[in-house]
Protein backbone atom coordinates (compact mmCIF):
# COMPACT_ATOMS: atom_id res chain seq x y z
CA UNK A 1 0.00 0.00 0.00
CA UNK A 2 3.06 2.02 0.95
CA UNK A 3 4.35 1.70 -2.79
CA UNK A 4 1.07 2.95 -4.61
CA UNK A 5 1.11 6.21 -2.10
CA UNK A 6 4.69 7.16 -3.79
CA UNK A 7 3.70 6.02 -7.03
CA UNK A 8 0.91 8.06 -6.76
CA UNK A 9 3.13 11.32 -5.43
CA UNK A 10 5.67 10.94 -8.19
CA UNK A 11 2.09 11.08 -10.84
CA UNK A 12 1.53 14.34 -9.29
CA UNK A 13 4.91 15.61 -9.09
CA UNK A 14 5.38 14.77 -12.64
CA UNK A 15 2.47 16.59 -14.02
CA UNK A 16 2.90 19.83 -11.91
CA UNK A 17 6.25 20.06 -13.33
CA UNK A 18 5.04 19.32 -17.38
CA UNK A 19 2.17 21.96 -16.09
CA UNK A 20 4.61 24.68 -14.98
CA UNK A 21 6.46 24.34 -18.22
CA UNK A 22 3.44 24.44 -20.75
CA UNK A 23 1.86 27.50 -19.19
CA UNK A 24 4.90 29.47 -17.52
CA UNK A 25 5.03 31.48 -20.76
CA UNK A 26 1.17 32.00 -21.83
CA UNK A 27 -0.53 30.95 -18.25
CA UNK A 28 -2.85 34.29 -17.78
CA UNK A 29 -4.18 33.74 -21.49
CA UNK A 30 -4.58 30.20 -20.37
CA UNK A 31 -6.50 30.95 -17.75
CA UNK A 32 -8.61 33.63 -19.73
CA UNK A 33 -9.16 31.07 -22.38
CA UNK A 34 -9.99 28.47 -19.88
CA UNK A 35 -12.57 31.40 -17.68
CA UNK A 36 -14.45 31.89 -21.02
CA UNK A 37 -15.44 28.47 -22.28
CA UNK A 38 -18.99 27.13 -22.86
CA UNK A 39 -19.81 24.84 -19.65
CA UNK A 40 -22.41 23.16 -21.47
CA UNK A 41 -20.25 22.19 -23.87
CA UNK A 42 -17.59 21.72 -21.64
CA UNK A 43 -19.76 18.93 -20.05
CA UNK A 44 -21.41 17.55 -23.32
CA UNK A 45 -17.58 16.49 -24.18
CA UNK A 46 -17.17 14.74 -21.29
CA UNK A 47 -19.92 13.31 -21.27
CA UNK A 48 -19.33 12.24 -25.26
CA UNK A 49 -15.80 10.92 -24.12
CA UNK A 50 -16.80 8.93 -21.47
CA UNK A 51 -19.84 6.94 -23.83
CA UNK A 52 -16.99 6.20 -26.23
CA UNK A 53 -15.25 4.86 -23.59
CA UNK A 54 -17.78 2.69 -22.55
CA UNK A 55 -19.24 1.61 -26.17
CA UNK A 56 -15.32 0.56 -26.42
CA UNK A 57 -15.56 -1.21 -23.19
CA UNK A 58 -18.60 -2.77 -23.76
CA UNK A 59 -17.53 -4.41 -27.53
CA UNK A 60 -13.89 -5.36 -26.28
CA UNK A 61 -15.88 -7.22 -23.42
CA UNK A 62 -18.14 -9.47 -25.91
CA UNK A 63 -15.07 -10.43 -27.97
CA UNK A 64 -13.35 -11.42 -24.61
CA UNK A 65 -16.38 -12.69 -23.02
CA UNK A 66 -16.55 -15.82 -26.12
CA UNK A 67 -13.15 -16.73 -24.64
CA UNK A 68 -13.17 -16.18 -21.35
CA UNK A 69 -16.36 -16.41 -19.37
CA UNK A 70 -15.12 -14.78 -15.79
CA UNK A 71 -13.90 -11.90 -17.77
CA UNK A 72 -15.75 -8.70 -16.48
CA UNK A 73 -17.10 -5.37 -17.71
CA UNK A 74 -15.38 -3.44 -14.81
CA UNK A 75 -11.97 -5.10 -16.60
CA UNK A 76 -12.80 -4.60 -20.23
CA UNK A 77 -13.07 -0.80 -19.28
CA UNK A 78 -9.57 -0.85 -17.55
CA UNK A 79 -8.22 -2.56 -20.81
CA UNK A 80 -10.26 0.23 -22.67
CA UNK A 81 -8.08 3.26 -20.79
CA UNK A 82 -4.81 2.03 -20.62
CA UNK A 83 -5.02 1.05 -24.38
CA UNK A 84 -6.10 4.54 -24.99
CA UNK A 85 -3.56 6.07 -22.22
CA UNK A 86 -0.26 3.84 -24.04
CA UNK A 87 -1.55 4.74 -27.26
CA UNK A 88 -1.64 8.61 -26.19
CA UNK A 89 1.70 8.19 -24.94
CA UNK A 90 3.98 6.37 -27.33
Amino acid sequence: MKRKWINEIIILIVTAVVLFFVLKDNFSSTLKIIGSINIFYFILSILMYAFVFTIEAYVIFLLIKEYKKNYGFKDSFKLSLMTRFFNGIT
